[in-house]
């Protein structure tokens, strides 16, 4: 899953148990070794190490507390740590898993059971880290599909009111429009209704009638074309 070397701390004050480890995982891992508790804690602090095998009694501050410590920080509480003891009972046991431990190796050290051991939780750690990586993508794309089908809803709440903007301003043209028509169509048979009238008014009188627009005639009635003997129409074109 990882190229490179995976990095373990191993805390213990006795040489002698540091050294069958050291043997044990030095071809398959980058080993760190600090002798007590608070040594532990400023090198995971630097260096945060893929996994920790600490050792619980240690002069000065034990195991138990170096693990609460660690599980109390943000930056260090998903670094598995495995409890080295001599202790069997189980109350010693169960104090390590309340202080934050996922596994025992017990001495004195069998070689397979500590990479069997090791191996198994650095593969789940591996897992995890890979898990919440995607657990981030996958929340990075909800967020980023929320984010967009929000834009696009915004888009189209935008474009259907400007359509409803549009459509009663074209509601309102029509009508205004419609309204001009029928006042033109109202006005148009006002006025052929008074050209009739007047036509019917002139044709009938007897006294001559005519109009004149630039001292021409434009119009003459009947009786005024009678006069000079000729039609309406010829003694306009005579002029």
């Amino acid at each position: 899953m990882n190229s490179r070397k995976h990095t373990i701390l191993l805390v213990d004050d006795a040489e002698i148990h540091l050294h069958t480890l050291v043997e044990t995982l030095d071809d398959e891992y980058d080993l760190s070794v600090v002798l007590d508790g608070e040594s532990a804690l400023e090198h995971v602090s630097s260096y945060l190490p893929d996994i920790i095998l600490l050792d619980i009694l240690m002069p000065g501050m034990d195991g138990f507390e170096v693990c609460r410590r660690l599980k109390n920080d943000p930056a260090e509480k998903d670094i598995p740590v495995i409890f080295l003891t001599a202790l069997g009972e189980m109350e010693d046991k169960t104090a390590g898993f309340e202080a934050g431990a996922v596994d025992y190796i017990t001495k004195p050290f069998d070689p397979c059971e500590v990479r069997a051991r090791v191996k198994t939780h650095l593969d789940l750690r591996d897992s995890h880290k890979e898990l919440k990586k995607i657990n981030v993508q996958l929340n990075n794309e909800i967020i980023e599909r929320r984010q967009a089908e929000a834009a696009l809803q915004k888009a189209a709440d935008e474009l259907e009111q400007r359509v409803e903007e549009r459509t009663a301003e074209l509601l309102k043209s029509n009508d205004q429009l419609r309204q001009k028509i029928n006042e033109h169509t109202r006005t148009l048979a006002s006025l052929t209704a008074s050209e009739e009238r007047y036509r019917l008014l002139t044709e009938n009188v007897a006294d001559g009638v005519y109009i004149l627009a630039e001292e021409k005639l434009v119009f003459v009635n009947p009786a005024f074309a009678a006069m000079f003997a000729y039609s309406e129409n010829r003694l306009i074109a005579v002029q």
